[in-house]
């Protein structure tokens, strides 16, 4: 997140990150389902979901400013058999499930709005799966 807001925000500074597990609750229940799944594919793939938040602070024109940005993500561990013997190949990949930012003057900073916002965002799962059956589509295509 840090490397995320010092891309897009300009000046951003006294970075604090605090664990935000409470984000999760949402989709616990497809966390549960995708980790079951995981679990019955014989894989050995691990998946384990994180969420936190970051607040900053920076200067628009004169202006100084607080921000937060917060999210929820999906790790994947794999593992595969080495062919060349050793220890075996792993690859760890990332998924975004939720985001969300804001930035007020620092005199105006309201954590109760910030944290009001990111509790109204949800998830459009009719949207979601139009979206992923696009991508399918998409990627048959390119094959």
């Amino acid at each position: 997140m840090t490397a995320y807001v010092q891309n897009h925000v300009q000046g951003a500074r006294d970075f604090k990150y605090r664990q935000r597990p409470d984000l999760l609750e949402p989709q616990r229940e497809d966390i549960e389902f995708q980790k079951q799944l995981i679990n019955n594919s014989g894989t050995g793939m691990q998946l384990w979901p994180d969420a936190g938040e970051l607040t900053f602070t920076y200067k628009d024109n004169g202006t100084a400013m607080k921000g937060v940005a917060g999210g929820t993500g999906r790790f994947y561990l794999s593992q595969a058999y080495n062919p060349l013997g050793g220890p075996p190949m792993m690859g760890i990949s990332a998924q975004t499930k939720s985001t969300h930012a804001a930035s007020f003057p620092a005199a105006d900073f309201d954590a109760n709005l910030v944290e009001a916002m990111s509790k109204s965002v949800e998830l459009d799962t009719k949207r979601a799966s139009s979206y992923m059956d696009l991508l399918l589509e998409i990627g048959t295509q390119n094959v």
